[in-house]
């Protein structure tokens, strides 16, 4: 079984900021615009953690892996504390 990657950019980043690393590593990757970044930026109200987990929710399959660099290592971190048995581990 390929496990999947979840892999959150920064602030600034795009989602391609990490083909170089999903290039070297098997892993299905899902690489997700971050909330209010890309061409169809999702807007969502409400406390962090409940925009954190309306947004990662339908995007993180049981026993993913997070990665996030920046702004979405921030995301992760407060998903992957709140949901450990849905995610296997976090790179931050």
């Amino acid at each position: 079984m390929t496990a999947t990657v979840v892999a959150l950019h920064g602030f600034l980043g795009a989602p391609d900021v990490w083909d170089a690393v999903a290039s070297r590593v098997a892993a299905r990757w899902v690489r997700p615009w971050l909330p209010g970044h890309g061409p169809a930026p999702a807007v969502y109200d409400g406390e962090f953690e409940a925009v954190v987990d309306a947004w990662l929710d339908p995007v993180v399959p049981a026993g993913a892996v997070l990665v996030g660099y920046s702004m979405g290592a921030r995301l992760a971190l407060s998903y992957g504390a709140r949901h450990p048995g849905r995610v296997r581990a976090a790179v931050l």
